[in-house]
């Protein structure tokens, strides 16, 4: 196996291991409107640093934020009846917090390993609790579904 690959597979089943984990936190899933939502936020600088050729070197249109306190959020989306994964969806997304308003970001699709999640960059500029705001459109259906996470960045 190349390493390109074995990174690849590397950081993939990192990001769904701490999806697991955050997501297995009873504030970290929700069920709304049928649709069970799972947040995970990581620190941006586990993505950060790969080679050029990586895949995730250029994740997310390039949209990284430089500087201190960048977070990767990434959500996964299931019908909480059946367990299916929710495809075909518009998550906009904003983190705010005490004296700070972040800018409403659209969550890009993610494919790792085949699993559809959606994810993006994000400030969270100092230590303390913040809201991630999550908007989600699933195609052919007219309501939008809103969630608000709490997420305590140190």
């Amino acid at each position: 196996m190349s390493l390109r690959k074995s990174t690849f597979l590397w950081i993939a089943a990192l990001m769904i291991f701490f999806s697991n984990l955050h997501a297995s936190h009873p504030q970290q899933s929700q069920v709304v409107n049928d649709m069970a939502i799972y947040l995970a936020v990581m620190p941006a600088e586990m993505l950060r640093g790969h080679p050029k050729e990586h895949p995730e070197s250029d994740m997310h249109s390039q949209a990284r934020i430089e500087g201190e306190n960048q977070h990767h959020i990434v959500v996964s989306l299931f019908n909480a009846k059946n367990g299916k994964r929710l495809q075909n969806v518009t998550i906009n997304a904003k983190v705010t917090g005490i004296n700070f308003n972040g800018p409403i970001r659209k969550l890009e699709l993610m494919l790792m390993g085949g699993v559809q999640s959606y994810g993006n960059f994000f400030s969270m500029p100092l230590a303390g609790t913040y809201q991630v705001e999550l908007e989600i459109q699933q195609e052919g259906k007219s309501e939008t579904v809103k969630a608000v996470f709490q997420y305590a960045s140190i």
